[in-house]
């Protein structure tokens, strides 16, 4: 499955890590602001986990489940979701293998993921060719998600078994062509809902106020500005966003990007 530029690469890349020193059998678990900070990348990229979500319930092959497991990672290799067999996921999250694990070739060594997304193709890495020690106990194929303006990330399989054969890996093709598909669909009519929602500066102001968890008044006091100043924003932003509630209304600013996770941050 792999071929003569993917091997060369293999080599380049193991070079590369034993001269910048890289330990290969180092792994560090994540700290607290670590996974606060996955949490904000998750949510940013809450549309594109939902898509791939989507596109793995639809796979009706028997042997995906089997012997498998799915990452998605994003532009900068970093994992966003793992699916599939239970005891495999237990297997990675042993390895460290998890929601905001890096496959950047500076932290984790040779790598299929990084590979691939080098390449722009798909890689294909057995046990061995992996440089960390956490990645020499899998077979690993990568092919990276890309739209026709950008690359979007990337989705591997991962197994313990040599069982990842040329079927396999067209399905993995034809997943990143559709998650690619449907990702771009979604953020084009998402693109269209806020064309047709724009909040003044004003209103964002009392949103984002109303954010941090301030009532009415705390609002007023915050801003500066009187309380029935305070409700009648509040009044156009329901509106706006068609909303009944200053809950429903962050949700779906968050949403969309009206705002921001950093904004609801005292």
């Amino acid at each position: 499955m792999k071929n003569y530029q993917q091997k060369d690469e293999i080599l380049l890349s193991w070079r590369r890590c034993i001269e910048n020193n890289l330990l290969p059998h180092q792994r560090v678990p994540q700290s607290d602001s670590e996974e606060k900070d996955i949490k904000k990348l998750l949510f940013k990229n809450k549309i594109f986990i939902s898509v791939f979500e989507e596109a793995l319930n639809k796979i009706e092959s028997k042997n995906i489940d089997k012997c498998l497991f799915f990452i998605l990672s994003d532009v900068h290799n970093v994992t966003l979701k793992l699916l599939g067999n239970k005891k495999l996921l237990f297997y990675a999250r042993e390895s460290l293998i998890q929601a905001g694990t890096s496959f950047d070739e500076l932290i984790s060594g040779t790598n299929s993921v990084d590979l691939a997304m080098k390449l722009n193709n798909s890689a294909y890495m057995l046990p061995e060719d992996n440089y960390c020690d956490f990645l020499r106990k899998w077979y690993m194929l990568s092919v990276p998600i890309a739209s026709k303006k950008e690359n979007l990330g990337c989705i591997s399989i991962l197994s313990r078994e040599n069982c990842i054969n040329q079927e396999i890996a067209l399905i993995v093709q034809l997943l990143s062509y559709k998650i690619s598909n449907e990702f771009t669909k979604n953020k084009r009519i998402n693109n269209n809902y806020l064309c047709d929602v724009r909040l003044t500066d004003s209103q964002i102001r009392v949103l984002k106020v109303l954010a941090w968890g301030c009532t009415d008044k705390c609002a007023s006091a915050e801003l500066g500005i009187s309380l029935g100043t305070v409700r009648y924003h509040k009044t156009n932003i329901f509106r706006k966003l068609n909303v009944e509630s200053s809950v429903q209304a962050i949700m779906k600013a968050l949403k969309y990007g009206i705002i921001s996770l950093d904004d609801m941050e005292v």
